[in-house]
């Protein structure tokens, strides 16, 4: 896979897959629940994959516990 950091640095923002953890975007971004409303910005968030957070949809490394 090719790196494109100069690319990535214009992008409004980056989502990585993280291995075996959560889901972490950055840069300029809205969340909005599911009820429409708009989540106080953040310039970066990680999200949960494993379903197993406290905090969902935000990841609190309850993944590190699992098998996951």
């Amino acid at each position: 896979m090719e790196n494109n950091s100069q690319n990535e640095s214009q992008a409004p923002c980056t989502i990585t897959l993280k291995p075996k953890g959560p889901v972490t975007i950055t840069g300029n971004f809205l969340v909005v629940d599911e009820e429409g409303k708009t989540l106080p910005k953040k310039e970066r968030i990680s999200i949960c994959r494993c379903g197993m957070s406290k905090n969902l949809p935000f990841c609190d490394g309850a993944h590190k516990a699992l098998a996951f």
